[in-house]
């Protein structure tokens, strides 16, 4: 577990940025320490900053107390292992301690060695399966850019692949098989091997019998047992006579587990004996006899559910999510189906379930036991974008308001550019159920290239998670634009005072690993919008949006990035200004200024346009430590008219771009070059903003 505290993580980085300069620093717990001054040699192909993040915790528990110097040989130890790693198989690392000088210094000097590659695996004596389905089971590192080169050499890689060669092949029948390897050929001093695994298959095994004690078949009663045994000897059918796979038979188990825990059997012991057959060369298969044994144990109903822990939240939320009632036949299926329900509500950070006997009474108690998760936050966020320039939010939430479940969040925001508010109330179940109603009020003023815009709205939306990652939304908008400091040459196209009221549904798709550091998965949003006078507004327009985005690792923190963007917007009128899509900044086509790709008055001012395309590219990688470098193509135009809609006069980006990753995201410099610019745009534009464009 990491124990270092932020003043020693920022001291060990002003060390090593500084040069190894150290001073005296109060810890969390009230101790003052000595920071030693730490250096590193010969570790051509790490910083120093990576090296120290390997075994920082041993160097910050050795600043506390230098006497322990086993600590250094630790960190040697971990050093060496992080090296073998990565490739350098001879690596050695050794310290070297100056208690003479102040601050005490500590020198690691690591002699790295060759970093080898693997140029040829070879298997020998595999016949059941071929090379390419048994090369998947190496985990490995690869070489070159992209990681498309040869693979290293790590001995730990090597020692698994082995360990995995033999039990696939005992897991597929072949009980005997051996696996001998790595058999290594390589000359002194190169930095390339070759790899050879002998293999000795031996006879594969045939399941001959299953059977299943008469103890856990009579279990189940009635049309119950009928429809269980029909069930379970079609499983089994399907078992016997082929190969012997300790897998197939293992699940078999397992369901059949499962069957009896979800049929009033909390605690059922099932196991699989087996009798093994060998065979000699001219006789029959080799075979395996299998008989299921065990118990299913006492069948118990439920007696009540009880729930603690919840604190806050009251009971009939809980109880809402759970399926489970009194008198029935113990069910584990309801039982893991509430755990699954109780944390998707958010409101818990850890739920167990307990099973006793009910005192005086035939039947069982089940208690789950909650452990709320902290419903109250308070945040403070500083940013800064090439357009709106410094900007700052602070929210208060609270997502268990009135310990019903319910949440309600309150933002404000402001910019050099910008200011706004605005707060949500969420019911997630409404009606008890899986429905939820989100009601949003907001205010915002912001500053555009062409104009100044003041939005007062309000929206409710129903919305429901579809499948796993799909989630749909209905609801209604009601805002009020107010324009202001409008540029002279865009009079025709301005409103000053509307409002606009819009039925929307919005469809989304989100399967990334995550939110702020994606590395693979998708994302997809389609939202189709209508304004109508007879809604309570001034204007009447029909509006679709679709974006879509998709990540891909490469290899190890080198990942390839696609999005997409495209909006059309449908009027019998002209569409006011604050009503259009607009074009170019740091999150679209990076090569223009906020909004200053597309049409354009007589006066040089964009203007909008009735559609919008965006399409991205970037490809994400390593550079050092926290840093990362990025480079990306970009494409988009902004059309008058949407009876014009396509791609004509796309305007492009080509760029690269450096970002330092922070737990709250990346802070982002890019620099967009416009490779064919007209003759009233930027050769290049620079941004630098919070977070990833897209």
């Amino acid at each position: 577990m990491r124990r270092s505290t932020t003043a020693l993580a920022l001291a060990a980085v002003l060390s090593t940025l500084l040069g190894g300069c150290s001073s005296a620093v109060r810890t969390e717990d009230g101790k003052t320490i000595e920071l030693v001054d730490w250096r590193f040699v010969g570790d051509d192909s790490y910083h120093d900053f990576e090296l120290r993040r390997v075994v920082e915790d041993l160097l910050i528990d050795f600043e506390r107390d230098p006497t322990k110097e086993s600590l250094l040989v630790d960190a040697a130890s971990d050093l060496r292992d992080f090296y073998e790693s990565r490739g350098f198989p001879e690596a050695r690392v050794r310290y070297r301690i100056d208690r003479t000088r102040k601050p005490l210094r500590v020198v690691f000097e690591t002699a790295e060695g060759p970093r080898v590659t693997i140029e040829n695996m070879h298997l020998r004596g595999n016949k059941a399966f071929r090379a390419v389905e048994l090369l998947p089971l190496w985990s490995r590192q690869r070489s070159g850019i992209l990681g498309t080169g040869d693979p290293y050499f790590v001995r730990a890689e090597l020692d698994a692949f082995r360990i995995s060669l033999r039990g696939k092949y005992r897991d597929s029948g072949f009980l005997d098989a051996s696996v001998e390897g790595p058999l290594v050929e390589r000359q002194p001093g190169s930095d390339v091997a070759r790899i050879a695994y002998d293999i000795e298959e031996g006879p594969r095994f045939v399941l001959e019998s299953l059977d299943i004690e008469s103890s856990i078949l009579d279990a189940w009663e009635g049309r119950t047992a009928d429809e269980n045994r029909r069930e379970i000897d079609s499983e089994r059918a399907e078992l016997v006579g082929e190969a012997y796979e300790t897998l197939r038979l293992d699940a078999f188990r397992d369901r059949l587990r499962k069957r009896l825990q979800d049929d009033g059997y909390p605690t059922p012991s099932i196991r699989v004996e087996m009798t093994v057959e060998r065979q000699a060369d001219t006789g029959p298969p080799n075979r395996v006899r299998a008989k299921v044994t065990g118990t299913p144990g006492p069948r118990r109903r439920v007696h009540s559910v009880a729930i603690v822990g919840n604190d806050r939240t009251a009971d009939r939320i809980v109880r809402r999510r759970i399926s489970v009632r009194s008198g029935e036949w113990y069910d584990a299926s309801k039982i893991d189906k509430a755990v699954g329900e109780l944390y998707l509500t958010g409101l818990f950070s850890r739920i167990e379930v307990g099973r006793e006997s009910a005192p005086d009474a035939d039947g069982d108690v089940i208690t789950f036991r909650l452990e709320e998760a902290e419903a109250r936050e308070v945040g403070i966020l500083a940013g800064y974008g090439s357009y709106e320039l410094a900007r700052t939010k602070l929210f208060l939430a609270d997502n268990n308001l009135f310990g019903i479940g319910q949440s309600l969040r309150v933002t404000g925001k402001i910019s050099q550019k910008s200011y706004g508010a605005d707060a949500t109330w969420r019911e997630p179940r409404l009606f008890a159920t899986d429905t939820g109603l989100a009601v949003t009020a907001a205010i915002t003023q912001r500053e555009e290239p062409t104009f100044t815009d003041i939005s007062r709205s309000l929206s409710a939306a129903f919305d429901r998670r579809i499948f796993d990652a799909t989630q749909l939304r209905v609801g209604y908008s009601i805002a009020r634009s107010d324009g202001s400091n409008i540029d002279s040459s865009l009079r025709s196209l301005v409103v000053d005072d509307f409002v606009v009221s819009t039925v929307f549904t919005e469809l989304a798709f989100d399967d990334r690993d995550s939110r702020l550091f994606p590395t693979r998965g998708s994302r997809a949003l389609l939202r189709l919008e209508h304004a109508d006078n007879a809604l309570g507004g001034d204007i009447t327009f029909d509006r679709a949006t679709v974006q879509a985005g998709i990540n891909t690792q490469l290899a190890e923190r080198w990942i390839l990035t696609a999005a997409m963007q495209s909006g059309v917007v449908f009027s019998k009128d002209a569409v006011p200004v604050q009503e259009r899509f607009f074009n170019g900044g740091n999150s679209t086509v990076r090569s223009f200024r906020q909004s200053q790709l597309g049409p354009k008055t007589p006066l040089g001012r964009p203007s909008g346009g009735e559609f919008r395309n965006v399409f991205n590219l970037e490809l994400r990688f390593p550079v050092f430590g926290p840093f990362e470098g990025a480079v990306f193509g970009d494409a988009g135009n902004v059309g008058v008219s949407v009876d014009d809609f396509g791609l004509d006069d796309m305007r492009y980006a080509i760029g690269a771009g450096l970002r330092f990753v922070l737990p709250i995201g990346p802070v982002r410099f890019d620099a967009g070059f416009n490779p064919n610019p007209h003759w009233d745009e930027d050769d290049y534009t620079l941004h630098l903003s919070v977070g990833y464009p897209f």
